[in-house]
């Protein structure tokens, strides 16, 4: 009986060294970090997208509702119109408040009669930001 220990020849084996190994796990590291910055950056774009379209969506929505509503007049002092918001505003556009401005379009440079026409501006803010702002008309459609 051959009582011999066989020894490896480990020049011959095939595999990884230490080295290959730490450099492949170095590009995946770093090919997984961008890729989480890249997902990082477009979740971003995405809430702010969401937000602008939440505000434009609100800002047509009161426009429309200030545009249905009856027709207010200022005084030629220069009271300011006060329109209504729309009912609910809190619960479905929740974060959002709405800046109504209503002015009146003169017949010309100082002339203090009411055209029937008014400027609205429709600004959405959330917090102290304004998000939108919508420009529109009113009509007053009962003026002979």
């Amino acid at each position: 009986m051959n009582n011999k220990i066989l020894k490896p020849n480990y020049r011959d084996m095939k595999g990884f060294t230490l080295v290959e190994v730490i450099v492949a796990v170095a590009l995946l590291v770093s090919i997984g970090v961008a890729i989480l910055a890249a997902l990082g950056g477009s979740s971003r774009v995405l809430l702010k997208a969401d937000i602008r379209e939440s505000a434009r969506d609100l800002a047509q929505a009161q426009m429309e509702y200030v545009q249905d509503l009856e027709y207010k007049t200022n005084n030629p002092a220069g009271v300011p119109v006060f329109y209504d918001k729309v009912p609910n505003l809190a619960a479905d556009y929740p974060g959002f408040d709405a800046e109504i401005h209503a002015s009146r379009i003169d017949k010309g440079s100082g002339v203090n009669e009411d055209t029937g026409i008014q400027e609205i501006t429709v600004a959405v803010k959330q917090g102290t930001a304004t998000i939108f702002t919508l420009m529109g008309m009113k009509v007053n459609r009962e003026m002979p």
